[in-house]
């Protein structure tokens, strides 16, 4: 039984590509008229064609170029005398379509419109008629273009490629490619990697399951129906369930039971009749198969990106060695396509000149100065008094987490407001453009990139909650020279430290002592 999954996945596949040729509209831009079949001969098709292809004369072999192909391993073109058939042994269906007991003579009227899936099939609407394509076994959709079918696969026969061409839809520009690999096959001869159903676009498919996504009213009555079924021979059936459930919920697979049965904390073992007498099995069972189904539709989809390091990524963190081979590539394309004579030389001076700097003052004598100078002394220095320090902290330990706020204008205590942060942005833009980007990898232009409400709902969500995010209080420390200073000496260093996040309040703070 196909897996839900790999459904989804090769119907996706299609409708991404077909996404991608429509205009604002959602029209196609192109007229995709299906013009050829192509398919790959099994081994018993292949001995055949070659015992056919002896008994034709040499001198008229070249009229025979698809049986010629078939017989050499490489796919072939199909025509409507075909009589080849592809799906499970006893129940297979003619690959070439029939409408009825009679052969299609021509594709008038017969162009791609749409891809979608249902639990076991991918289904394409190929305007007057509609085929189905029911899932065997490891089968991946592929889009070649006229160049890559022509020069390549066309080209390869089975036993370099490691891959069958189940089924082909040829639409002249493009091609679209039912796969499946040999290893991953019951063997060719017995079992096809897909099984085709070609429908008039009015009838019902042929093979249907109800969705426990889309149709999921339909589905549990299914599961109800069988639960009853069951009750009436007093839930007696000694047949495992995980191999039951692959036969009758589509979708589930031998992958996706045993999936489903971990899920729902059930064993693999349980009969039938263990398996449909308990309701809260069925249940666990129905609410696991949602899930692992719910995943796999584009809202959960696109939570995938979170996990991706490259793809729908703006910006990417990357290797050291990367990142010199990302600027020596810059480098050489500055000099490559420099528009000027002048240009280049100006591009090849920057490169050439020597941009080493040496680092003064070593990173664990900037560690002694700055520990001292960020943190409390362990020692009260003597011109404190020792009686005025205890006193305030042990005042200062006794205020309670929040205390009324007394100033003036209530300076602490009342909301922040847009024209504040809008105020912080201004001087952003004025005096701290330049700054690198904090241990988060959150820049200014990102800050000022935001919508100034926002922010503000974000800074007061952090106030009246008493927390703030560990990237906001985590900082790389940067040593910058003090003007007029010996650089050599690690007590002419001082550290950046103001931000967005800190201007906002010590704003206020200095509303407070002015007024």
């Amino acid at each position: 039984m196909p897996e839900y999954r790999e459904a989804i996945a090769n119907a996706y596949a299609i409708s991404r590509w077909l996404d991608h040729l429509k205009d604002d509209t959602g029209k196609l831009l192109l007229y995709l008229r299906l013009r050829r079949l192509w398919a790959d001969a099994t081994d018993s098709e292949q001995e055949a064609a070659q015992e056919e292809l002896d008994r034709v004369p040499m001198a008229l072999r070249h009229t025979r170029v698809q049986l010629g192909r078939a017989a050499l391993g490489n796919m072939y073109m199909l025509g409507h005398d075909s009589q080849i058939k592809r799906g499970s042994k006893g129940a297979q269906e003619y690959v070439w379509p029939r409408i009825g007991t009679q052969p299609l003579s021509s594709f008038a009227g017969v162009h791609l419109n749409r891809a979608y899936a249902t639990p076991q099939t991918v289904v394409l609407e190929l305007g007057t008629l509609r085929l189905q394509v029911r899932l065997h076994t490891h089968t991946v959709t592929q889009v070649y273009t006229r160049e890559q079918w022509h020069n390549t696969i066309k080209k390869v026969s089975t036993s370099i490629r490691k891959f069958r061409v189940g089924l082909a839809l040829d639409f002249n520009t493009y091609i679209v490619a039912f796969l499946s690999p040999d290893n991953l096959c019951i063997t060719f001869t017995e079992r096809s990697s897909l099984q085709p159903y070609w429908t008039p676009q009015a009838d019902p498919l042929p093979v249907w399951h109800p969705d426990i996504f889309s149709e999921n009213h339909a589905f549990l009555n299914q599961m109800a129906d069988w639960v009853m079924r069951e009750a009436k021979n007093g839930f007696t059936s000694e047949n495992l369930a995980i191999n039951v459930i692959r036969k009758r919920v589509g979708g589930v697979g031998i992958y996706t039971s045993e999936e489903l049965m971990f899920m729902s904390g059930l064993s693999a073992f349980l009969t039938v009749g263990e398996f449909l007498c308990c309701p809260s099995r069925v249940a666990r069972f129905c609410e696991a198969f949602w899930t692992l189904v719910d995943e796999a539709h584009s809202s959960e989809l696109r939570r995938y990106a979170f996990w991706l390091y490259v793809h729908g990524k703006s910006e990417v963190l990357v290797p050291l060695r990367l990142k010199e081979q990302w600027i020596e590539y810059q480098n050489v394309d500055k000099l490559l396509n420099a528009p000027s004579d002048g240009a280049f030389w100006t591009a090849f001076q920057a490169l050439i000149r020597d941009k080493h700097r040496t680092v003064p003052v070593a990173a664990d004598d900037l560690k002694d100065v700055f520990e001292v100078r960020m943190n409390p002394p362990h020692v009260l220095p003597s011109v404190f008094d020792p009686m005025t320090h205890a006193v305030n902290r042990a005042f200062a330990q006794s205020l309670p987490p929040r205390t009324k706020d007394t100033s003036a204008n209530l300076c602490f205590s009342r909301a922040f407001t847009v024209e504040e942060i809008d105020d912080v942005k201004a001087h952003i833009r004025t005096h701290c453009k330049g700054s690198a980007r904090g241990d988060d990898g959150i820049g200014y232009d990102d800050v000022l990139a935001l919508d100034s409400e926002n922010l503000r709902s974000l800074f007061q969500a952090c106030i009246d909650s008493g927390d703030a995010p560990a990237a906001w209080v985590t900082a790389i420390i940067a040593a910058i020279k003090k003007p007029g200073k010996d650089g050599s000496l690690p007590e002419a260093m001082r550290t950046p430290r103001t931000d967005v996040r800190h201007r906002t309040p010590a704003r206020r703070s200095s509303s407070a002592l002015k007024s």
